[in-house]
Order: structure tokens, then sequence, then C-alpha cells
């Protein structure tokens, strides 16, 4: 290859670069925008790689399909061209990397799963790749249809994840996919706050190292939060995430957390709108304090914030409050001595609220009290709130009642290529 063909070839390479930070870090409320600039910046790069003679040189005839086939496949929609192109690069330079990841990318916006899956694993057999582990850490997550399947492919994806990260320490982007593996590990798996809270430590490196720019990076962050009623921090990286992308709906959610905090809140301020003569014929329906499990009876008032083991509580409910099928289960709840307080219930969704009736009595095991507490648009919102997070912790008339995970509106590894 002589000089001035390496020159072209390197030209045409920092233009792709160019049209990819578009794709990857510009974010508009108008959607046509962006699209305008991909297309001008890929009509550069096309016209750049046009224009060089690729003549018998095999190296450079790789090269310039690579550049071609990427700068085509950087829109929405599955480009045919593109994937053509990309495969031609893949039989000429088989120990281009880059070949290999960009081909699986089309592939996988072209909806054929595992011939993606099988690109970024042809990539590894080259060389490892922080870029192929990071897509095929995310392609397994969309993988499988029987449950057992789904957790394999999960714990795996986990795994190609943190090697990821082990190969750049100082990558974003890939501490940003472990993020979301160990969330999807959470919800599709383990069920343990330990991964939301690794989860929450990735994202916070993500941001660390250079991704803070990633409005999915906010959004997901701010949906842990907001799982985990932390509303006050949620709400903060909702605005970040509207401000990075303001075609988010963060701003309506965080209107939502704010109406939802007040409702609860008044809730457990009127008792659940219920009389007083109801109120009091409930307390009275609760049976004689009796150790359950193991756990001394104790009453809301007497339980201090944070985890409160060896206790248990009795109490009869109010009201629950609809969450759009999302987790956690949120209820109005009262106890003998006629104090209202919320109750988060971490494995249900809130359909389960119509398997609670009036005269059942809910005993909720080790009970975590935490203040929720929201300041926002003037308004400030405070409340008690008893979370239970583990299924065997919760029963009513003395069993255990089933468990419903949910996604809480994660964009886990928002796929917009």
């Amino acid at each position: 290859m002589d000089a001035q063909t390496t020159d072209a070839v390197a030209a045409a390479k920092a233009k792709l670069d160019e049209l990819y930070d578009v794709h990857d870090h510009y974010f508009c409320a108008d959607k046509g925008d962006k699209q305008r600039r991909l297309q001008m910046l890929a009509d550069e790069v096309i016209a750049l790689v046009d224009a060089i003679k690729a003549e018998g040189n095999r190296s450079v005839r790789a090269a310039l399909w690579y550049i071609k086939g990427k700068a085509l496949d950087a829109f929405p929609i599955y480009d045919a061209t593109a994937e053509q192109l990309l495969s031609q690069a893949a039989k000429l330079d088989p120990c281009n990397l880059d070949t290999w990841v960009a081909l699986g990318n089309c592939l996988w916006k072209k909806g054929d799963l595992l011939m993606a899956k099988n690109c970024f694993e042809n990539c590894l057999e080259y060389g490892l790749s922080k870029h192929a582990l990071r897509s095929l850490s995310m392609v397994l997550r969309k993988l499988g249809t029987r449950p057992e399947d789904k957790v394999h492919h999960v714990r795996m994806s986990l795994q190609h994840a943190k090697q990821a990260v082990s190969l750049d320490l100082a990558d974003g982007e890939s501490w940003y996919v472990l993020g979301n593996a160990y969330l999807a590990l959470f919800f599709g798996d383990t069920h343990s706050t330990i991964d939301l809270d690794r989860s929450l430590a990735a994202y916070t490196r993500a941001e660390k190292a250079g991704a803070g720019r990633n409005p999915d990076l906010h959004f997901n962050r701010a949906n842990v939060f907001r799982y985990k009623e932390d509303y006050a921090e949620a709400v903060t990286s909702y605005l970040t995430a509207h401000e990075l992308d303001p075609s988010l709906r963060a701003i309506e959610i965080v209107d939502s957390i704010a109406q939802f905090t007040k409702h609860v809140a008044a809730l457990i301020q009127r008792k659940g709108r219920l009389s007083v003569k109801r109120i009091s014929q409930l307390a009275a329906a609760l049976p004689p304090a009796v150790v359950v499990q193991g756990r001394s009876p104790s009453l809301l008032a007497a339980l201090k914030l944070g985890l409160n083991e060896g206790v248990v509580v009795a109490l009869k409910l109010l009201a629950d409050v609809p969450r759009n099928h999302e987790p956690p289960g949120s209820f109005i709840m009262m106890d003998g001595a006629e104090t209202a307080c919320a109750v988060s219930v971490y494995h249900l969704d809130s359909e389960a609220g119509v398997k609670i009736a009036d005269d059942d009595t809910v005993y909720v095991l080790d009970p975590f009290l935490k203040v929720v507490a929201l300041a926002h648009a003037g308004h400030s919102t405070s409340y008690h709130c008893v979370h239970v997070a583990e299924p065997h912790l919760f029963l009513i008339n003395g069993k255990v009642v089933a468990e419903s995970y949910a996604h809480a509106g994660v964009h886990l590894d928002n796929f917009d290529a």
C-alpha cells in the first residue's frame, strides 16, 4: 500500500469515527436532526471510500469494505448492502476484530440473533476484544425461551461483561454493560438486592470512566433508585438523562414519582380514607400478639430505622396503591395501635393487592424500616415505609405468597445501532 492510499484510508477511518461519535453521543428531541447529521457524515465516508483505488490489494479492499459497510450500518434500519460488505471484509481479513463486531451488530439489527452471537464468538477466536465481549454479553440476554436457558444466558452474560471490564478498567462503556448485566441477573435469576447494589456501583464506575454522556446509563440508574424507592436519587438521575436526551420520558416519570409519593403520604395520613369506625374494627380484628417463627411481636412505633431482626409486626390492609403492574407491590397498612405506614413488597407486583382481603392478617418478619423522602418542584414529601425484600418474610395468614418479579421499565442494553 503506497503512502497516498494509506493516508486516504486513514482519512476515511477518521471520518467513520466522527460518524459514530454522533451515532453514540449526540442526542436531541428532534430525531430527524440526528438522522440528517448521520446521513451527511455517512455520505462523506462513502465518498472518501469510493475515491480510493483498491486495485488488487487484499488488505485495502478489506479495510474499505469494512469502513463503507459500517457507515451504511449507522442507521436504525437494517441495510443488506452493509451486511454484504462487512461479510466480504470478514472473509478477506478474518483477523480484523472490529469487522466481526460490526457484522454481528448488523445481523443483530436484522433480527438474526444467533448469527450475531456467532460473529461475536468468531471474533473472540481471533483475539480478545472488549467490544465483542460487551456485544456478546448483551445479545445473550436476548436469547432463550425456556426459563432455565434464560438463567444460563444471563449468568454467561455477566461473565462476558466482567471479562470486558478486566481488559480495560478505564472503559466506561464496559462498566455500563456490566451494570446492566447485574441488573438482568437480579430480575432474571437471583432477586438479590446485592446485585442491585452491584449494578449501581458499576454505573458509578461507568460515569467516572467517561460514559456519563450515555443517557441510558442515567435512566437505568434512575430506575434502580426508583425500584428501591430512593426517590431523591432517582429524580436526580432522571433529570440528567433528560438533559442528555430530551426524547426520553424521564420528565414524565419524575412527575409520576412526585404524584405517587404525595398520594401515598396522603393515604397514610388519612389511613386509607377509611372511617374511624372501620379503622377500629380492623385494629380489633388483629389476633393477639404472638411469636411467629421465633420473632417477637412489635408495633410499628417501636421499630428503629433499618433492619429489625428477630421482630414481627402484624398488620391489616387499609389500601393498596396501584403501580402499573411494576414492582414493588405497595400497600397502606396499620398495626394494632392504629399506626399506619406504607409497606413495599419486592417480590410482588401491584396485582398482588387482590390477594389480601379485609379479614386477612399480614405478618412482616424482620421488617426493614426506612424514610421515603422527596423534595421536588417546591414540594416536600416524607413518610415511613416498611420494605420487604424476601418472599419468606411476608406472610398472609401465616402463609408465604408466590413470587412475581418484573422489569421496572429498564432500558437494558437499549440497542439503537
